[in-house]
C-alpha cells in the first residue's frame, strides 16, 4: 500500500532544524539537521539513529546519503525529485554542481534563526486589538538585528528605524 502524500514543515531546535515526528508503517522517525555538530540524524522510534556530515557534500552525494539511511532504517520514501521553485533546475541526483556547506554559514544561520523565534515569541499578543503592534515590533527588531549589526552603520539603523516608527 502506497504512503499517502504528505509534506512536512522543518521546525527550529536548539540545535538546528527538524521535522520531529513522522509516522510511518508501524513506527515513527524525525530528521534533524543538527547546525552544532554539522550531521544529519534520523531517528526513529525504534531507537535506531543514523547520521552523517553534512559538511563535503554535493546535492547528489546528499540526497544518495539520506536515500541509503532512510533504505537501512527501513523506511521507503518516493520524492519528487526535480525542484519546482526555480528554472532549469536540476534533480536532485544528479546535482554535483552545487556543493557548498559551510559550517560558519549554518551556524550564523541557526543563531539567527534562534534570535529571530525569540524575538517573534516574546512579541505575541494577549488580545487582537494589539496584534498589529505586535507584530510590527517583532518585525522591526528582526530587520534590526538582521540588517544592521555592524556599528559602523549605527547611524543609519537609528534614522532608519525614525523613519519606520515615525
Amino acid at each position: 500500500m502506497d504512503q499517502p502524500l504528505m509534506a512536512y514543515t522543518l521546525h527550529l531546535t536548539p540545535t538546528g532544524l527538524s521535522t520531529l515526528e513522522m509516522p510511518y508503517k508501524d513506527k515513527n522517525s524525525q530528521i534533524d539537521f543538527d547546525f552544532i555538530n554539522h550531521k544529519l540524524k534520523v531517528i526513529t522510534s525504534d531507537g535506531e539513529l543514523r547520521d552523517f556530515d553534512l559538511y563535503g557534500n554535493s546535492v547528489a552525494d546528499f540526497y544518495h546519503k539520506i536515500f541509503v539511511v532512510l533504505g537501512d532504517l527501513k523506511i521507503d520514501l518516493k520524492i519528487n525529485s526535480t525542484p519546482v521553485e526555480m528554472e532549469n533546475p536540476i534533480p536532485f541526483e544528479k546535482d554535483t554542481k552545487n556543493a557548498t556547506y559551510d559550517k560558519a554559514q549554518a551556524a550564523a544561520l541557526h543563531q539567527a534563526l534562534l534570535k529571530m523565534q525569540n524575538g517573534l515569541t516574546q512579541m505575541r499578543c494577549d488580545y487582537k486589538e494589539n496584534a498589529v503592534r505586535c507584530i510590527f515590533s517583532g518585525i522591526v527588531s528582526i530587520w534590526q538585528y538582521l540588517a544592521f549589526q555592524d556599528e559602523r552603520h549605527h547611524h543609519i539603523r537609528e534614522a532608519s528605524l525614525t523613519f519606520l516608527i515615525g
